[in-house]
């Protein structure tokens, strides 16, 4: 466990109030929920598995670290399923990234745009594979980029934030 200190600015606390989508109701699930109001001294694992839900796209997501340079990131709707990564600073682009899961090695093709391509029957396979360890209770995945760069990050509490039968790949819509 380590200890943050995290703060909330009273701009942004304002911003949020005066714009958020309070439209309908909606709950952020963490693997560690701890509640954070002003500064604090706030007692956190490394990483955290989060959800959430607003105009339609359901996110899910995990970061080492405060300043996002580790990170892994999904978001999905009826549309359109997106999967990132950030390793060191570095978001994969064009090229393939390695997730080792317990014993499993897997491979991911990553587009232009950052994303885990789904589009095809191929892709849309290694995306299911990777998407199933992330939930299979495996203690953690880690991600290696074409740079040699790598990250691991814990998979406690991901099989509670990531749903069964969550974000489908493009190629089955």
């Amino acid at each position: 466990m380590t200890y943050r200190f995290v703060s909330i600015s009273l701009a942004a606390l304002a911003l949020c109030l005066t714009s958020c989508d309070r439209s309908a109701p909606k709950e952020a699930k963490t693997a560690a929920s701890t509640p954070v109001v002003g500064t604090a001294a706030v007692k956190t694992p490394e990483a955290v598995w989060t959800s959430d839900y607003g105009q339609g796209v359901s996110e899910y997501g995990v970061q080492n670290d405060s300043a996002g340079s580790d990170s892994i990131s999904l978001s999905c709707n009826d549309e359109k399923t997106e999967m990132s990564f950030s390793v060191g600073g570095e978001t994969p682009k064009h090229q393939r990234v390695t997730a080792y899961v317990g014993a499993q090695e897997l491979e991911v093709m990553v587009g232009d745009d950052g994303n885990v391509l789904t589009d095809s029957h191929a892709e849309a396979d290694n995306y299911t594979a990777l998407y199933d360890a992330m939930r299979s209770g495996q203690p953690s995945i880690r991600v290696r980029v074409a740079s040699g760069k790598t990250a691991t990050f814990s998979l406690k509490g991901a099989k509670d934030v990531l749903p069964e039968f969550g974000c489908q790949p493009d190629f089955a819509r």
